[in-house]
């Protein structure tokens, strides 16, 4: 496709070490500092918004609202899912202890996780992820193993146990399987522009890190609700190459970032989000045509 076909600027254009200029200056910046304040007041807005969520099932009572509200459920589980992500790549504190902590309480307690066509597929991911959880705990050899395992049962006894007390069996069930389909297909929707369809590095062609990171990477088009809607994943060329940086400082970097690769004459992508689910789908049209045209 031609809006993704980037190709390698000559040599000649190349600064000696374009990375470790970059990270100056964002470092220079200020934007690798810990924003413990923010991160800390939106564990408690996203801790409120779960319990809400779950109180608002005990004040609705048709099949409807139900699954309305399941679905709000889901939305506030994929904004969990964020924090989870930035627990796990030390974005949120300096210490490695409490981003493990907020990671253990937040992906086995509170989550109980460790073409057209496509879209439809995404509603699996949620389950795939309790799946892939229990096959890691099984064979990893980590040091917080059974904590991870017993924090997942409590999870599983202690969340159907409270939907039930909510709801009742019958639509306790149906809360569970709508939150489920929904956050997986958000969560994947979320994931699936950051590479899809973009270039891949050839076996024995060798980039520089700042190139390797910016040339597989699509951004999706900024602004408040986009930002809140991709937990600022939206950034992913920002965030392969800081994958520790604070998620309020990433826009500011973005700018940054996008700046510093006009001056080296590193092709920056970036597109709506319209465009870039438009490009997925045309990028597995292409790689499916030679099941469509191969003889049954």
């Amino acid at each position: 496709m031609a809006a993704i076909a980037i190709s390698v600027p000559d040599a000649p254009q190349r600064t000696p070490q374009p990375y470790a200029e970059l990270k100056r200056r964002v470092e220079a910046a200020g934007l690798m500092r810990k924003r413990p304040v923010y991160y800390t007041l939106m564990l408690i807005t996203n801790g409120i918004l779960f319990a809400g969520t779950l109180w608002i099932f005990t004040q609705v009572h048709s099949v409807w609202a139900t699954v309305l509200v399941a679905a709000a459920l889901a939305f506030v589980s994929g904004q969990l899912g964020f924090q989870l992500h930035d627990s796990g790549h030390r974005q949120m504190f300096s210490s490695r202890r409490l981003n493990t902590v907020v990671g253990i309480v937040t992906g086995n307690g509170l989550l109980g996780h460790q073409a057209g066509l496509f879209f439809l597929l995404l509603f699996g991911l949620a389950w795939a992820m309790h799946v892939n959880s229990v096959r890691f705990l099984v064979s990893t050899k980590e040091r917080l193993r059974w904590v991870e395992v017993g924090t997942l049962c409590l999870h599983a006894l202690a969340y159907s146990a409270l939907l039930v007390v909510l709801v009742g069996p019958w639509r306790a069930l149906l809360v569970f399987v709508v939150q489920k389909c929904v956050a997986g297909w958000y969560m994947a929707s979320v994931f699936a522009p950051n590479h899809k369809g973009m270039p891949q590095i050839e076996t024995g062609e060798e980039l520089d890190f700042l190139r390797t990171q910016v040339l597989t990477s699509r951004n999706v088009k900024s602004n408040p609700i986009t930002d809140l809607i991709y937990g600022s994943l939206n950034y992913q060329i920002e965030h392969h190459l800081f994958p520790t940086m604070p998620r309020c400082n990433v826009r500011r970097a973005h700018r940054i970032v996008r700046d510093y690769c006009a001056e080296v004459g590193v092709p920056y992508y970036e597109t709506s989000i319209y465009r870039s689910y438009r490009e997925i789908l045309s990028f597995l049209h292409e790689v499916g045509a030679p099941l469509r045209t191969a003889p049954a």
